[in-house]
């Protein structure tokens, strides 16, 4: 990611703790980073008691995307902790220069660790839009509640491949979504459902574990769905096959 990567590497200190933005880049309709959380004295962090909490301003105005990532320990001391985090700019273009404040009020849920540690940087996401490879696929399919969804694009990039898609109607939500694409030597790569805005009515699938390697021309895809969990909050794998396959040509 050396030619998208806009490197920050500025630490702000709080409340006894000291947050590092390292990296960021922006892709379509989203913000990733790459931050690091340590004690000021050194001493050892527990993975459990860090979840940074972050206000995202884009050009001074707030965005109110969902967000996701991974957290790690960064040595075997465990004295430091490395976390990769998205946020979607809910419908903001970031294809071109953007100013851009995160501000982080509070390092866990409980609220216990509370301080002001605020970066603002300027990223430019038009080389990686430039750079992204897209096909077309514009598949419709109806959920068992009767809602139609279509798959409408496949992007493919250095950061990440994912399928967009949109729905007739809100209630697109009910349902967990899943395409497994298998090329013609059997290999398979699976798109999880990341993202889903029910005002806009449009969502993506991203590549997770696998993606789609360089050099495979023709994948079958697959849709598969299970409706999301209405009162014990436990996710379903019980997917099912929804239509037919089709086939994807990437050129």
């Amino acid at each position: 990611m050396a030619d998208y990567k806009e490197v920050v590497d500025t630490t702000v200190m709080d409340s006894g703790y000291a947050l590092t933005l390292h990296e960021v880049v922006a892709s379509e309709e989203e913000l990733w980073i790459n931050l690091s959380v340590q004690k000021e004295d050194g001493s050892t962090l527990s993975l459990d008691e860090i979840t940074p909490d972050a206000k995202i301003k884009i050009n001074g105005k707030r965005i109110y995307g969902g967000g996701g990532g991974g957290i790690h320990y960064l040595n075997e001391e465990q004295t430091a902790i490395g976390m990769e985090m998205h946020y979607t700019s809910d419908g903001m273009d970031l294809a071109g220069v953007n100013d851009y404040q995160i501000k982080f009020s509070q390092l866990d849920i409980k609220g216990k660790i509370r301080g002001n540690w605020t970066f603002s940087f300027t990223a430019d996401g038009s080389t990686l839009m430039a750079d992204t490879q897209r096909v077309t696929l514009d598949k419709t399919f109806t959920l068992p509640n009767g809602v139609s969804i279509t798959l409408e694009e496949f992007t493919s990039n250095d950061l990440e491949q994912r399928i967009l898609y949109t729905a007739d109607a809100k209630e697109a939500v009910e349902y967990d979504l899943l395409v497994t694409a298998r090329d013609e030597m059997g290999g398979e790569y699976s798109f999880y459902l990341s993202s889903f805005n029910g005002s806009r009515k449009k969502g993506y699938l991203r590549a997770q574990e696998t993606r789609i390697p360089d050099g495979v021309n023709l994948v079958e895809m697959t849709l598969y769905t299970v409706a999301m969990p209405k009162e014990s909050g436990k996710m379903s794998n019980d997917f099912q096959p929804l239509g037919d396959s089709f086939l994807m040509e990437i050129r």
